[in-house]
């Protein structure tokens, strides 16, 4: 059953409240509320049907994970599901997060840490 979209205008006003601006939070409950966000804006379902996504989304790679990795994004996309209503996919949240988050990336940073990765697993 779909849950009805919540008025924040009239929530506001029935509080005595007054609306300044969004919020946003990176982990836990909110976190998931972010990315449920972020999802609601972003995915469109296909006009022939078929699951909600991102429609500029036009390549699909096979993405290797831990399985430590993909127990938090199964969570954190069963807490999203339940928040937009719809199904969202683990690896649609990952794709979400590696897009958001990769403008605000330092280069150097991803290189260093990944060569630092490498020679712990050789030694």
């Amino acid at each position: 059953m779909k849950r009805p979209k919540i008025n924040q205008a009239r929530l506001a006003k029935n509080l005595g409240s007054v609306i300044r601006g969004r919020v946003t939070a990176r982990s836990g409950y909110f976190g998931a509320v972010e990315v449920a966000d972020e999802v609601r804006r972003r995915f469109k379902a296909p006009a022939s049907g078929g699951r909600a996504r991102d429609p500029r989304w036009t390549i699909k790679r096979l993405m290797p994970v831990r399985p430590e990795t993909l127990s938090r994004l199964q969570e954190l996309a069963r807490k999203v599901s339940q928040i937009v209503a719809y199904r969202v996919e683990p690896l649609q949240i990952a794709a979400l997060l590696v897009e958001r988050d990769l403008d605000t990336l330092d280069e150097r940073e991803v290189v260093e840490s990944v060569l630092a990765a490498s020679v712990r697993r050789r030694a």
